[in-house]
């Protein structure tokens, strides 16, 4: 990745460094111009041409840095887009990186990378060019340079410690809030958002109080690097006057010194804003980093054999969860083509894990999954993403209309088909023009749980894998769900903790402890008296 990027960010970063020389250049033809005020013909064509040059490579650098700032972007979220489907585990800060990360990222090469270049590349110019005629004098500016280097970097120290700590404090509040505005619902159901909100008021001025004591900490070193860069200039200024007096120097030489020290120093100054945007481009770039080297699942290049039909068998299937010796044990079981399996057990017992080994979104320790009689290491994530559609329980719609979540652009599919649809899940056809807003937090929770499982079912996969499609719902609207589901012609296995579900079905698998206990139908499993039956004893399963 940083290959790639290097590569697209070279055309401007070259542009840059021309037009940091080009700046420095036009420095030491000011300074040359303003000590030769009685002759000053030749040199202020020269300074003419030299400002235009520079103007040009100037905006030519600015273009190139936004242009490669959105290649850049390009790169990164195709980079993603490939990733995120494959990871073995989806990186916690994946899920804001193209609000966070990935903007700075795109606004580096115009606005922190042309002035950081500048900074850097414009001294060394004046520096070289002074050394010329004066090698004493451009040797005494080099060792400020290093000087003011020097202090950047022992306040950029002290700074960042303060930094990180602002950091962690901002993110403490972040998620304090983020749960506040959650479980609003709940809160008021319970009586108790008044607690609640004092107790999150009480936190933000906390936060308020250290967030002021971090910032009175910070500054002495953020104006540490000021100060010594204006008491650096002042003492050349008050060394030079008194040169002047003394007629050691003239005033056209010594109005020459000045403007080479302010063109020396101005640069300079922006490091300590640069510093502190770089440490946060090196953080973000390290975010996105994390993210894209996350381990992927080794899918094959080329579609493997064609699957015989949609029945899923599981040989000797081992699977333990991160840091833990807990998980799915030595798994055997048969789910037919076409059939509506069901899947239960108590909260912990694997079923999502069993989820996601089927669609594999993992593979397993030992043993292995078959589709259609074919190994599901064998087959490509094409041919996978063709038969499969996996409906999870956090569901996400998009920015942008209902009518285009459900159909993603297609244009085989007419408001018809979406109306009938959306009537058979207990929906308004009304609703199709109508904004999502983030997320889908314009509709309910059960409304986007049946907005996203009607986009699955028009995308119409011949194998579905639904992790609990009915719990945001109300049984009203739940026995429509299960009844659309019955009636899906192809395999359907499901997650479930609804009795009225798991009773409809022609298979049952009951999950305890990672191992399957009980499996048949659902009549089978009741006249056995073992978990299946208390699942569903005293409970209403008619539809």
């Amino acid at each position: 990745m940083k290959r790639n990027l290097l590569r697209l960010l070279t055309p401007a970063l070259v542009l840059m460094i021309l037009s940091a020389v080009m700046e420095g250049i036009c420095a030491l033809l000011l300074a040359f111009l303003v000590s030769r005020l009685q002759t000053p013909e030749h040199e202020l064509l020269m300074l003419i041409i030299a400002t235009m040059i520079a103007l040009l490579v100037q905006y030519m650098a600015v273009t190139r840095g936004f242009s490669a700032g959105g290649a850049v972007v390009n790169m990164l979220v195709k980079a993603l887009i490939v990733h995120l489907p494959r990871a073995v585990s989806p990186h916690k800060q994946a899920d804001g990186l193209l609000s966070g990360p990935i903007g700075q990222v795109m606004s580096a090469p115009a606005h922190l990378l042309a002035p950081l270049v500048s900074a850097c590349i414009t001294p060394l110019t004046i520096i070289a060019g002074v050394g010329i005629w004066y090698p004493g004098l451009a040797l005494l500016l080099l060792c400020v340079v290093i000087l003011i280097a020097l202090l950047l970097r022992i306040s950029a120290k002290h700074l960042h410690k303060q930094e990180l700590r602002l950091a962690a404090a901002a993110s403490d509040i972040y998620i304090t809030m983020a749960h506040f505005a959650r479980h609003q619902a709940l809160l008021r159901s319970s009586d108790n958002q008044s607690g609640a909100s004092s107790a999150l008021m009480q936190q933000l001025d906390e936060h308020h109080r250290s967030h002021q004591l971090l910032l009175r900490r910070s500054l002495p070193w953020h104006l540490a690097f000021v100060i010594a860069l204006q008491l650096l200039l002042f003492l050349t200024i008050l060394f030079g006057a008194n040169a002047v007096m003394t007629q050691q120097l003239d005033i056209p030489h010594w109005m020459a010194l000045i403007i080479l020290l302010l063109r020396l120093f101005e640069p300079l100054l922006q490091l300590s804003h640069l510093d502190q945007a770089l440490r946060q481009l090196r953080h973000a770039f390290r975010q996105v980093e994390q993210v894209l080297s996350a381990e992927e699942i080794p899918f094959v290049a080329l579609d493997g054999p064609t699957p015989q039909d949609n029945s899923i068998r599981i040989h000797g299937v081992t699977l333990y969860a991160q840091n833990s010796d807990r998980g799915l044990e030595g798994l055997d079981a048969f789910c037919a083509a076409g059939q509506m399996l069901v899947i239960v057990g108590p909260s912990g017992a694997g079923k999502s894990s069993l989820i996601q080994l089927i669609s594999r979104m993992q593979d397993p320790l030992v043993g292995r999954i078959e589709y259609g009689g074919c190994d599901i290491r064998s087959l490509s994530i094409q041919q996978l993403a063709k038969t499969q559609g996996v409906l999870f329980q956090a569901n996400r719609l998009l920015r942008g209309s209902v009518s285009w979540n459900l159909t993603q652009g297609r244009e085989d599919i007419d408001h018809e088909q979406l109306g009938s649809l959306l009537t058979a899940l207990g929906l308004s056809p009304d609703i199709l023009e109508e904004e999502v807003g983030t997320g889908g937090d314009r509709f309910s929770g059960g409304q986007k749980q049946r907005l996203c499982l009607a986009r699955l079912l028009l995308h119409t996969p011949s194998l579905l894998l639904l992790d609990e499609p009915t719990a945001s719902l109300d049984r009203h609207n739940a026995n429509r769900v299960i009844e659309l589901i019955r009636n899906y012609p192809g395999t359907r296995i499901i997650i479930t903790h609804d009795p009225a579900m798991a009773c409809v079905a022609d298979s049952v698998w009951v999950l305890e402890d990672g191992k399957l206990t009980e499996t048949g139908s659902p009549v089978e499993l009741r006249q056995r008296g073992g978990w299946f039956y208390r699942f569903c004893k005293d409970k209403d399963t008619s539809l």
